[in-house]
């Protein structure tokens, strides 16, 4: 099991969440604080610390202003909670037995992420347990070593396949890969990226 799964696991819990209505009690939009994963009840807690469930006809909520209000934060906690760990795990790199059960990336390229803040990789994905595939934009870099055939991004390890060029990933996918080349960067760059965060993070050393 990977470290991180519990907290991909809530992630899609929270995406999942629907408002409910409650007739009569403000927009009428309310989330049942009964329905919420007890993971994400701590969260929530954590984020708003103040918090009290309101009650309606015997039932606990979080009403629309204090669930909008806490969600992001919700969502920066986990993610951040998630990359600390990853980029923690790349320094050493996979064990054989993760390795193993990695989904595995083809025909990869490694690119840019908006603003120029950090790496993600693209690429032909195998075994991939949440992509509906095959071509993956990874979640964020946080170690890569191609030569022992190993990514590891915010989310999962990865076993590396050959390694494309933007002119080849263009070709294979067409249309889907245009403005592959203005992000496309080098594997050393990804590195580079990699390492100063988690110098940054305070898992290596300078």
């Amino acid at each position: 099991m990977d470290p991180n799964e519990r907290d991909l696991d809530l992630l899609q819990r929270l995406r999942s969440v629907r408002p409910l209505c409650a007739e009569g009690h403000d927009d009428d939009t309310v989330v049942s604080w009964d329905d919420l994963e007890r993971g994400l009840q701590e969260t929530f807690l954590t984020v708003a610390p103040e918090f009290e469930p309101t009650r309606i006809d015997g039932g606990l909520y979080v009403t629309a202003f204090e669930w909008v209000f806490a969600y992001e934060d919700i969502w920066r906690l986990i993610t951040t909670r998630m990359r600390l760990r990853s980029l923690e795990l790349a320094v050493t790199g996979p064990t054989a037995a993760e390795l193993d059960c990695a989904p595995f990336l083809a025909g990869w390229v490694s690119v840019r992420s908006d603003g120029d803040t950090g790496a993600h990789l693209v690429g032909d994905v195998d075994a991939h347990p949440a992509s509906i595939g095959p071509m993956i934009h990874t979640s964020p870099l946080c170690g890569i070593d191609p030569d022992a055939g190993w990514a590891r991004t915010v989310s999962r390890w990865y076993r590396l396949g050959d390694r494309s060029t933007p002119t080849e990933f263009y070709r294979r996918w067409g249309k889907k890969a245009e403005g592959i080349s203005a992000i496309a960067i080098e594997t050393w760059e990804a590195q580079a990226i990699c390492v100063a965060e988690q110098i940054e993070e305070g898992f290596r050393g300078a």
